[in-house]
């Protein structure tokens, strides 16, 4: 099961427990260090190690040393580097003597030191501070709604930073631990980076460049990432074999410092800064300013402290308690933004649960308050003996009730304190349920369309589904335009759009400012239909459609962004099946019947007209000169046209009529009822209206027209003439080609 289908307070223990054991261990070795060190600052030296400082009223000044002095032996054990002091100092006991040997003014001289200093409990309460400030971030950061694409990379960002404030030190330790504790600091930062620049691409929206280049993301990861396994190698390397590569050990931190901590904190403050001049309302600009003043403390500092050490200036002590100071400005900056600012909006949710908690523990309480005085009665009465069994048994109860109290519980907190929500929820539950009982996709599509826009009190909404044999999303119904009256090509986009197959891979609603950049064609189909947000339509296996929703500018709320997705993925499944199902009878693309299922209707007419002795007549009809509109406009007018053609056959013919595409851009119609002169009535007012109607063309402008031929022909019981509608269907497939070689649009019998 992936981490973050795991329940949120579980994942929340998970954290807390590896933070306390990582920092508990911290603090052991933080005391277990103060007990070992003596009060100097040693580097090394030729023939021993030298001593650059001495703290005034450190063990080590009260035994002698002094600064200048270098140590040449520890416990008669000979020191010529640091690793072999620290390997020395390792055995050190608070109060213990130990014989320092130092040479000093080119003579030897023996002091007698005790180890032991006072604890440094200002860098632990700083480190205390960041942990704790961090991992509260990235609990609000679970509780923020799932949608947020904000939220994976700000979670695991704040937690890798608190991971990293409670990683352990290891001054005196073996030195594979200290390599390895480095080596994990390393990786962290590596991911990070990563993260954090991911983040703040995020913030207030996805910025333009990753719309425009989806895997800058990916590649985002990778360089975090191969960052830190970079220093992670050079350390290693440089630690076990100092000899053999030549690496100091020093080169990993000097990459650090120099080169990825600088370039990461420009590039973090760069990114925020165009995030808030691209920001699309106030709001969002003052998240990505107030993130801003959080990150830009510790960019300062990591910029300023890289210099200076470039420059060879030493940074003082307090320099590491500033660096603590300047990472907790990221963590106060994000909790005003939410709470001030609506960044993750995660207030309702949190308001909700906090209910949850506070009513089921109430319900616990007084539950517990009942049984206790219930169990001393019946000790008095009955006897100790049953009170145990009472308890036992009322628990087991509690146990098996508990979940169904909670789920009623948090029926009546959802009625009763946020009734609206309640009634949407409930309303697109009800849509979701009773979507199929309307069989047709065109039917599904115009009831989801209109009880949308009641839920959402959104005045514009659109579907457009994927036609599965052309890879073409066709609008299916809309409040904006009357789909059957004002067709053009606008209602039609390739599945293979740039902004489509955004929108695909992101699986969640995307605001029409960011979805325009990315294509003219749904910019243009965005602008027709008014649309402010889409929603993508995902079924099992891929995404289905598209809805469309406009009017209500950027007040959609995280809350009713989430219900619309829910929503969409319900309808998907709903829309596929129904898509399939519709796909052996009707054609997706015109809507009309297909050859197989028209040609069958026919065989039902016919025999009807030959046993009741009644009139059938049937119709052929051809675009003229459609491949040439295909080659000069390409296939998306053509099916546009296609599907205005196919909307005016629908329209002009009688209920009883049937109209179905023969293949290509003919079409074949039956008239029940009807004899020659009347089909050829039909069959002209037909051809006028393909005359006189087109589509506009948006990509290329103006407006594109067409004209029809008609073949006719007729079977009546006075003189037969074809003995099967074969023969019938022929002989209109006959004359239309006849009408066709005498110059077109023209209707032949």
């Amino acid at each position: 099961m992936s981490w973050w289908r795991w329940p949120r307070g579980l994942q929340a223990a998970v954290w807390a427990g590896a933070l306390l054991l990582l920092f508990g261990w911290q603090v052991r070795q933080h005391l277990a260090t103060a007990d070992r060190r003596v009060g100097i600052s040693l580097e090394a030296a030729q023939g021993g190690v030298l001593v650059t400082s001495v703290a005034p009223e450190g063990p080590a000044a009260a035994a002698g040393l002094r600064a200048g002095d270098v140590i040449v032996r520890v416990n008669e054990a000979p020191v010529a580097s640091l690793p072999e002091y620290d390997r020395q100092a390792r055995a050190f006991q608070r109060g213990v003597p130990v014989a320092v040997a130092v040479l000093r003014q080119g003579r030897v001289v023996e002091l007698t030191v005790r180890p032991g200093m006072p604890p440094d409990w200002l860098p632990l309460v700083l480190n205390l501070l960041g942990v704790l400030a961090y991992f509260l971030v990235g609990v609000l950061g679970l509780y923020a709604p799932a949608e947020d694409p904000r939220r994976a990379p700000l979670v695991l960002f704040v937690l890798a930073v608190a991971l990293e404030l409670a990683l352990p030190s290891f001054p005196f330790g073996p030195p594979g631990l200290d390599a390895g504790r480095y080596a994990v600091f390393f990786l962290l930062t590596g991911a990070q980076m990563a993260l954090e620049l991911r983040l703040v691409s995020l913030i207030p929206q996805r910025a333009s460049w990753l719309i425009r280049r989806p895997q800058w993301a990916q590649g985002l990861t990778l360089v975090g990432l191969g960052v830190g396994l970079v220093l992670a190698l050079v350390l290693v390397l440089s630690r076990w074999q100092p000899g053999g590569l030549g690496l100091s050990p020093q080169l990993p931190f000097q990459l650090l410092n120099f080169l990825v901590l600088p370039g990461w904190a420009v590039a973090v403050v760069g990114v925020l800064w165009h995030q808030a001049q691209q920001a699309l309302s106030p709001l969002g600009r003052q998240q990505a300013l107030l993130v801003l003043v959080g990150s830009a403390p510790w960019a300062g500092f990591v910029i300023v402290s890289g210099v200076l050490q470039l420059l060879g200036v030493s940074l003082p002590r307090w320099s590491d308690y500033l660096q603590s100071l300047c990472l907790l400005a990221f963590p106060v900056a994000v909790f005003v933004a939410v709470y001030r600012y609506q960044f993750l909006d995660f207030e309702h949710l949190v308001r909700r649960t906090l209910l949850y908690t506070a009513l089921t523990g109430a319900l616990v309480l007084v539950f517990y308050l009942l049984l206790g005085t219930g169990s001393v009665l019946l000790s008095e009465w009955i006897g100790g003996g049953v009170s145990v069994v009472l308890v036992s048994g009322a628990t087991l109860a509690l146990g098996l009730l508990f979940s169904p109290l909670r789920a009623w519980l948090q029926r009546i907190i959802d009625q009763r304190f946020f009734p609206e929500r309640y009634a949407q929820r409930q309303q697109l539950v009800q849509l979701a349920a009773e979507l199929p009982r309307f069989g047709k996709v065109q039917t599904m599509s115009a009831h989801l369309v209109a009880k949308i826009s009641e839920v959402f009190a959104a005045p514009r909404v659109t579907v457009l589904l994927v036609d599965s044999t052309n890879q073409l999303l066709v609008a299916t119904a809309s409040t904006t335009l009357d789909l059957a009256t004002e067709f053009d090509s606008a209602f039609l986009l390739s599945r293979e759009d740039r902004a489509v197959n955004v929108l695909g891979q992101a699986g969640t609603p995307l605001p029409a400012t960011e979805l325009a950049p990315l294509s003219a064609s749904m910019a243009q189909r965005l602008a027709i239909f008014g649309a402010d947000l889409v929603v993508p339509v995902l079924g099992p296996r891929d995404l289905v459609g598209l809805l469309l929703l406009g009017g209500r500018g950027e007040s959609w709320g995280p809350e009713e962004l989430e219900l619309a997705t829910l929503l969409c993925h319900h309808v998907g499944a709903v829309l596929e099946n129904a898509r399939l199902f519709e796909a052996a009878t009707v054609d997706s693309l015109t809507g009309l019947l297909r050859r197989e299922t028209i040609l069958d209707q026919l065989d039902r007419e016919w025999l009807r007209a030959t046993r009741y002795g009644r009139p059938l007549a049937v119709a052929m009809a051809d675009v003229d000169f459609f491949k040439a509109v295909n080659d000069r406009y390409g296939h998306l007018v053509g099916d546009a046209l296609l599907k205005r053609v196919a909307l005016l056959l629908q329209q002009e013919v009688r209920a009883s009529d049937l109209v179905g595409r023969y293949g290509g851009e003919e079409f074949l119609l039956v008239f029940p009822e009807t004899d020659l002169v009347g089909a050829k009535a039909v069959a002209e007012k037909l051809r006028q209206r393909v005359a006189e109607a087109g589509v506009v063309n948006l990509e290329q402008g103006g407006e594109v027209r067409v004209t029809a031929s008609f073949g006719v022909a007729a079977w009546v019981p006075e003189s037969p003439g074809c003995s099967t509608w074969r023969e019938l269907v022929d002989l209109a497939d006959r004359r239309l080609l006849q009408a066709k070689s005498l110059g077109r649009n023209r209707v032949e019998s």
